[in-house]
């Protein structure tokens, strides 16, 4: 949402909610799709999860006109002014107490697609 002029389309995920149901410390798991594309029809860039929730239009962007350069995930946590920094999820890093993903969040079978949205 640092970009100005995105484009929400779904009215039950907005960006910056929060997803439910939430995993549990080595207990069930839940996994989000996410999806990061350019509609080769109109050079809109969409950010599709579930229903939603919405894309950037190709106006916004010069560079990014036919492809984007670089890709990069990653996630934020917010506390207010002058207060500490909460930990990310858990507190616990992937893989520190074992060789499983049931220990923190994680990104997972990272894909990138070429122009006809197959992944590559």
């Amino acid at each position: 949402m640092l970009c100005p002029g995105f484009v929400q389309v779904s009215k039950q995920i907005t960006v910056g909610s929060t997803l439910e149901p939430l995993s549990t410390y080595k207990g069930t798991q839940y996994y989000a799709v996410v999806l990061v594309f350019r509609d080769p029809k109109n050079g809109n860039w969409w950010m599709s999860f579930g229903d939603g929730p919405g894309y950037w239009p190709s106006e916004l962007f010069k560079s990014l006109a036919t492809k984007a350069g670089k890709v990069a995930w990653g996630g934020l946590v917010f506390s207010p002014t002058n207060e500490p920094s909460p930990p990310m999820g858990n507190g616990h890093r992937p893989f520190e107490e074992g060789d499983t993903d049931l220990n923190a969040c994680h990104f997972k079978k990272l894909k990138l697609v070429n122009d006809k949205i197959q992944a590559i």
